[in-house]
């Protein structure tokens, strides 16, 4: 039983099914128990006269005079069993266990040094013998190809059969293991009736059972869905069959790969499912050919707490409905190519209604279906981040409006490379209070080529208690304004290059204000950058940190009057290396 178990992909009730190649094969329980033979030796004399028919003209005549290798005991005498697949040599009964201490061949031909058949064979059990037989021996009869059949719990079915290319399969008042049915879709055509449903189980568990209610299936095993490579069957399976026809029951997780993703709008999930997680990954464009057409908005969901599209999926996402109260933890969009979003981009402005997010992250293409998006009017996001290493990603977001994408309350937001130009288009709520604001534009001008040209003051960032700027992002400082009673837990400036603050380096001295700040860090070129900063009045700063490992970071520092950098009173002050230079140019008071 193990071994016929171990090669068959589901069974039910005794009933075995099998992948082949030309189609899937069903062995009945009665097939399995017709008498083959009854004993281990009968099993082995089985498959040496296999091997002698398939090496020998005259089989009979080869077997006549043999005799065992070790012992010398002629064939008349004991049973005998060849020592290798070629038949060189053969050993008796008695003799095998030895030849198996002794590391399992006595075959000194080219090639038979590793045979393993006597281990193989005389390790077999009696039972392992027979369902090898029932499966494999030319003495089991061809399995019969059928046209017709109506899928059932097998417990009529009397012989061993075979569903191919050619065998329309009826599913109705039917539950189905999720590797059936979609062996069934690859190598069968389906027919889709009433009330049927899909279930996950582990092997040896009955992969059929009887039709069953909502309820029901919430208590059996979610579904999982395997890999489908190119498969021309499943995809004019998918294509015939109804919408809304495969019922999911109590779904945990979903992950969809290229072609199976097409099977989504056919699929029906609990009205109250709560998804841990969900995922399409798709990264050729046919392989979203059918689910492309569904109609927006015809995807029931309901409650997801993490959901990751990449590539061609992101295409699906106008096609979902999320449950009105959904509050999800994580929504991750990825694209790395222009096609993967050239569905979602003509979808209209604010379109796509995802309710309440805590975490959200759109790297590529992906950040151009952004302005698409609606949340909550309540969300609080707890981290947003915006990812794109090439102009072409934000090549439709640019063009939004300024202000025209409501984001309501972020905890933390970051924008990377080119995606910083998306800043002027975001609206935050007029109460948030950002716990960490991040641009970093660290490689090239370009990545602020939009936001540069808006005014000076445009961008509302309301309260923020960390803020931090990297590379060419600090040219970007004057276009901010925070709340007027703003305290800012960090503040931090880092610039590797001159060309960082090229731009920056010439504003009015005393221009830009920043309220009250706990700490700041300024690092490299940014050094000259302090003298166009202004702090509350009352400030009290902990802790003010300076690094110039050149003298040219603090070139332009070096240039104004004494004691005309006003900093108020504060706690820490750690200037490094040139840093110590430019004490002097500070007016500052020193509290405990």
């Amino acid at each position: 039983m193990e071994s016929m178990q171990n090669n068959s992909f589901a069974t039910c009730g005794g009933t075995f099914f099998f992948d082949k190649p030309e189609g899937i094969k069903i062995i009945p329980r009665n097939v399995q128990n017709t008498k083959i033979s009854g004993t281990k030796r009968e099993f082995m004399e089985l498959k040496k006269q296999e091997l002698l028919v398939q090496r020998f003209a005259d089989p009979a005549e080869k077997e006549k005079d043999s005799t065992c290798v070790i012992c010398g005991d002629k064939n008349t005498e004991v049973f005998i069993f060849p020592t290798c697949r070629m038949v060189h040599y053969f050993a008796c009964e008695d003799c095998i266990p030895k030849i198996l201490r002794d590391g399992g061949s006595v075959c000194g031909f080219p090639g038979c040094e590793n045979d393993t058949l006597l281990r193989d064979e005389f390790g077999k059990t009696v039972e392992q013998h027979r369902w090898e037989w029932v499966e494999n021996s030319s003495t089991t009869v061809e399995p019969l190809a059928i046209d017709l059949l109506i899928l059932a719990i097998p417990e009529l079915l009397t012989e061993t059969i075979l569903l191919n290319q050619e065998t329309v399969v009826t599913l109705d008042n039917i539950a189905l293991s999720d590797v059936l049915l979609f062996k069934l879709l690859e190598k069968t055509k389906i027919v889709v009736g009433e009330n049927v449903s899909v279930f996950g189980n582990f092997k040896n568990e009955d992969c059929i059972r009887a039709g069953m209610n909502a309820r029901e299936l919430c208590l059996l095993r979610p579904a999982s869905f395997p890999w489908v490579q190119n498969n021309v069957f499943f995809m004019e399976n998918i294509a015939r069959m109804p919408n809304d026809s495969i019922k999911l029951g109590s779904v945990r997780k979903l992950e969809l790969r290229d072609y199976a993703v097409n099977a989504l709008p056919k699929l029906v999930l609990h009205k109250e499912n709560l998804m841990g997680e969900f995922s399409l990954d798709v990264w050729s464009k046919e392989h979203v050919s059918e689910i492309i057409h569904a109609d927006n908005n015809s995807i029931w969901f309901g409650k997801v707490k993490k959901m990751v599209l990449r590539g061609y999926a992101i295409n699906v996402l106008p096609k979902l409905v999320l449950h009105k109260e959904n509050l999800m933890e994580e929504f991750g969009l990825a694209a790395a190519k222009e096609e993967h979003v050239s569905e979602i981009i003509h979808a209209d402005n604010n379109s796509i209604c995802f309710g309440k997010v805590k975490k959200m992250e759109l790297y590529g293409y992906a950040v151009n279906a952004l302005p698409k998006l609606v949340l909550h009017g309540e969300n609080m996001m707890e981290e947003f981040s915006l990812s794109a290493a090439k102009e072409e990603y934000v090549s439709e977001i640019i063009h939004a409006d300024n202000n025209s994408i409501w984001f309501g309350k972020v905890k933390k937001l970051k924008l990377s490379g080119y995606a910083v130009n998306a800043l002027p288009k975001l609206v935050l709520h007029k109460e948030n209070v950002m716990e960490e604001f991040s641009l970093d534009a660290s490689w090239i001008k370009e990545y602020v080529f939009e936001i540069k040209k808006i005014k000076d003051g445009s961008v509302l960032l309301g309260k923020v208690k960390k803020l931090e700027l990297y590379g060419y992002a600090i040219n970007v400082l004057p276009k901010l304004v925070l709340h007027k009673e703003n305290v800012m837990e960090e503040f931090r400036l880092e610039v590797a290059k001159e060309e960082h603050v090229s731009e920056i380096i010439h504003a009015d001295n005393n221009s830009i204000c920043f309220g009250k700040v706990k700490k700041l860090e300024l690092y490299g070129y940014a050094v000259n950058v302090l003298p166009k900063l202004v702090l509350h009045g009352e400030n009290v700063m902990e802790e003010f940190r300076l690094d110039a490992w050149i003298k040219e970071h603090i070139s332009e520092i070096m240039k104004i009057k004494d004691g005309s950098i006003r900093l108020g009173k504060i706690k820490k002050l750690e200037p490094r290396h040139y840093t110590t230079n430019i004490i002097q140019k500070l007016s500052l008071e020193y509290v405990e």
